[in-house]
């Protein structure tokens, strides 16, 4: 009995050093104009590695994340669903661009998996991709360390963090309806997915580029492929790679030409408020 009421009390104890850890925000998190993050978003991993080096070795647990991102070669990849144009499908260099670096998944999972245990909101997300992708078998994450990952990520969804509404909705498998799904479940998805978008783009607009990218998927997690179009070109505008690969398969998946013609208008009135000239 001692030491049962002992672990309770340590569960407690952890519980309350990761809930009464200060949130960072988005612009904390993402760091999108250091030069490493910069490297990353535009698919240059050997120059985000470099910059790197030194991140295992600090206590800055956005580097090591972004550490573990660059040797995770389905990082950027992870909605393809064999799309067969990037690094996931075909190697190595997808669309003329060469990769020149040596992708090392297992190390980026044991980066991912500490800082479960250090708090970083996304790692847990980030952990459990690479390993559903990678269709890797008993490899899941401790029950703790499930339940220390998910109340790190719902208290940045509560706090109105869109990457980590869209995270914690992906994970949760409420951002697609199904033909089979039931009715009412159909408007309670409905629902989570206005709010993910919602979030998303409010970030968006507030020049984050991955709410863009991640705000691209969920459109076109929803078929509408117009605003999908749109704003993966917004974000591949703003450097994030992958973003320009979705833009030729995205044409594709119009139905006519007014659909294109929508998405060239919607694309029109984005640029023009996020200051990009069309090409």
């Amino acid at each position: 009995m001692k030491y049962i009421n002992l672990f309770l009390l340590f569960g407690l104890i952890l519980s309350f050093n990761v809930s009464s850890e200060e949130l960072m925000s988005w612009q904390e998190l993402d760091r999108q104009d250091d030069q490493y993050v910069k490297a990353l978003y535009s698919g240059n991993y050997s120059d985000a590695a470099k910059e790197l080096s030194d991140a295992l070795e600090s206590e800055d647990i956005v580097k090591q994340f972004n550490l573990a991102n660059v040797y995770n070669r389905y990082h950027f990849h992870e909605y393809c669903h064999n799309c067969g144009i990037c690094p996931t499908c075909v190697e190595p260099a997808p669309l003329g661009k060469a990769i020149d670096f040596n992708f090392k998944s297992t190390k980026s999972e044991n980066i991912y998996r500490k800082l479960v245990k250090k708090g970083h909101p996304y790692a847990g997300f980030m952990w459990k991709r690479l390993n559903v992708i990678a269709f890797k078998k008993n490899t899941g994450l401790s029950t703790r360390e499930t339940k220390m990952s998910e109340k790190r990520l719902i208290s940045y969804v509560d706090s109105g963090d869109g990457v980590a509404t869209f995270m914690y909705n992906y994970m949760n498998d409420v951002l697609i309806v199904r033909d089979e799904t039931p009715a009412d479940e159909k408007s309670r998805r409905k629902q989570v997915v206005d709010e993910t978008i919602s979030a998303l783009e409010r970030e968006a607009r507030e020049g984050r580029v991955l709410a863009m990218f991640y705000l691209a998927i969920t459109h076109r997690l929803q078929q509408d492929y117009v605003k999908s179009f749109a704003w993966f070109y917004i974000a591949g505008e703003k450097g994030y790679w992958l973003a320009k690969q979705y833009l030729g398969d995205t044409v594709g998946r119009f139905k006519d030409g007014n659909d294109q013609k929508a998405a060239m208008g919607y694309l029109v009135s984005l640029a023009k408020d996020f200051n990009i000239k069309l090409k």
